[in-house]
């Protein structure tokens, strides 16, 4: 019988596996996650197996839950798949309207031949349970989000300026590092050491993606790149925002949406033109949700339009319900009213409920 230790941890693992080997291949799972999260490059399974587990590629599930709970409990994270890409180029379009074609007849024969629909639904029961077997089987394809909670992670971000030492002193160097460092205990510049790593750069992303959303979850290129030249921002615009970590030169829009396609945070899908020949260009929500969701874009906009900074005033707010009469209400219940209101509001942009987690 296996013997335990003192953490209740067996010696020997389900997977065959000792605990010494399970936890030393579970440490290089975390180590080659923390460097694809860096990179901003999705984590595959075959990488996993190819680099750790060539041996024991049998022992993945084992040595996957030792490595999740190592990065929950030391880093703060955990992997998570990513879903797979929405369907929306020429390919994919065509085979969807093949697919709806084939249920409308399916559909008209039904009403036709009354003696058949038990044989069609038969059908349907087996694509169904086929589509769910695809979906089950998932990407394969994992990613790093955080398992903090958001206000932890505000506060951690809060920059709290160092005081400068005194009298100047002859290590220049030090002191513009200290310049540099606002004092918080997060540095989102350290953490990214692709072109996107800049926190301008995050603050672009985030203003394409909460646009992305309130145009339904997808929008075409020109309608994304004319609210864009709103804030400035035309193709080749050069955007001044570079990683300390980078070396590579400052992106144009275009190039930073490019970029944005390969990290995951967008879908680019070509669409046939409805108007004319040729295609456009679609952009969608990308699979890195998990890390920047819906329900996170919709608090980061009510942030902008309702501030909690502000105070309330000290009397009550008239306002005037649907039966027009007037009535008083507090200033707190005007705000929560507010939220309200602007989360209907996006949610009715987006075309349906916000997903994913705040």
């Amino acid at each position: 019988m296996p013997r335990r230790d003192d953490d209740g941890d067996s010696d020997q693992e389900g997977s065959g596996l000792s605990r010494a080997d399970a936890k030393s291949l579970a440490a290089q799972v975390v180590r080659l996650a923390l460097f694809h999260e860096y990179r901003r490059q999705p984590l595959k399974r075959e990488v996993i197996v190819k680099t750790v587990l060539a041996q024991k590629p049998r022992s993945f599930d084992t040595v996957f839950e030792r490595a999740q709970k190592t990065l929950r409990s030391t880093f703060g994270m955990e992997l998570v798949e990513l879903r797979a890409k929405q369907k929306g180029d020429v390919a994919e379009m065509a085979a969807a309207a093949a697919e709806t074609q084939r249920r409308k007849s399916k559909g008209k024969k039904r009403a036709r031949q009354g003696d058949d629909e038990e044989e069609d639904a038969e059908e349907d029961e087996e694509d169904a349970d086929a589509s769910k077997e695809k979906r089950k089987a998932g990407t394969k394809n994992y990613i790093l989000r955080s398992t903090l909670a958001p206000e932890l992670v505000a506060a951690m971000a809060t920059p709290r300026p160092l005081p400068f030492p005194q009298g100047g002193g002859d290590d220049e160097e030090h002191l513009a590092e200290l310049e540099k460092d606002s004092g918080s205990l997060i540095r989102w510049e350290k953490g990214d050491g692709t072109p996107s790593g800049a926190i301008g750069m995050l603050g672009v992303r985030t203003v394409i993606l909460c646009l992305v959303l309130c145009l339904g979850r997808s929008a075409n290129d020109d309608q994304l790149h004319a609210l864009l030249r709103r804030l400035n921002l035309t193709r080749d615009t050069v955007l001044p925002y570079v990683s300390e970590d980078g070396k590579e030169e400052p992106l144009t829009l275009d190039k930073y949406l490019d970029l944005l396609t390969k990290q995951h945070y967008l879908e680019k899908a070509k669409m046939p033109n409805p108007t004319a020949e040729g295609h456009i260009i679609e952009w969608r929500w990308g699979s890195r949700e998990a890390e920047f969701s819906e329900n996170a874009a919709a608090a980061f906009i009510e942030r902008i339009f309702i501030n909690e900074d502000e105070s309330d005033p000290e009397e009550d707010v008239v306002e005037e319900g649907p039966d027009g009469v007037q009535r008083r209400i507090t200033p707190a219940e005007a705000r929560r009213k507010k939220r309200r209101t602007l989360r209907q509001d996006l949610e009715r942009a987006a075309g349906g409920a916000l997903t994913g987690q705040v």
